[in-house]
């Protein structure tokens, strides 16, 4: 998967054969402020069926952000997020394939917010905010391990599980003092996280 120079998103083989434009609207600039729309972060869904991606655009007075899905399988490609005041960022999809977490920024930038939205679109879930803000899912799904907060911000620094496999997301707080690192990752067999 790859951006083109006209600002679509484009996937091909390894070869560089089986071209396949997924998106046609990208918007280059003519001049400065004008209307621009182009495409970016790229990922890929663990099975390789599905890639999930942001769109960006911006009109001189207003920006718009969305998130698309292309399913691979059967040639579709859908919004299945979209919003004026926030900008996604760093997506991640769950082990499932099922759902994209993903962080957004509000318009100042001063706070992260971690989200998840269904693959194939619906309700977005807000599940955690803090400022820097990194994190990994548990090969089952059902729980991320999370490190916010820090030094150089305001927030304080944690590193904590979050039960995300039902409708009321809960927090399980670790007693751990992090060290300077940023994302936690889980083990493969999912007993173990490695943090500093």
């Amino acid at each position: 998967a790859y951006i083109g120079v006209d600002g679509n998103m484009y996937v091909s083989d390894q070869a560089g054969g089986n071209l396949v434009k997924l998106t046609e609207d990208a918007v280059i600039p003519e001049n400065q402020g004008g209307p621009i729309l182009y495409y970016q972060f790229p990922t890929w869904s663990h099975d390789g069926s599905q890639l999930a991606f942001i769109g960006l655009s911006a009109d001189g007075e207003q920006t718009n952000s969305k998130m698309m899905v292309a399913d691979l399988d059967n040639d579709s490609v859908n919004e299945v997020y979209t919003t004026e005041s926030e900008y996604p960022v760093y997506l991640n999809w769950s082990p499932d394939n099922a759902n994209v977490s993903f962080i957004s920024t509000n318009v100042s930038g001063q706070n992260l917010i971690l989200q998840s939205v269904p693959a194939e679109g619906g309700e977005r879930t807000i599940l955690d905010t803090g400022s820097p803000y990194y994190w990994s899912w548990a090969p089952d799904g059902r729980v991320m391990v999370v490190h916010a907060g820090g030094t150089s911000t305001s927030a304080p620094e944690r590193i904590a599980f979050l039960n995300v496999d039902n409708a009321t997301v809960t927090e399980q707080g670790l007693e751990a003092t992090p060290g300077p690192f940023q994302a936690p990752a889980w083990s493969p067999d999912g007993s173990r996280i490695a943090f500093a």
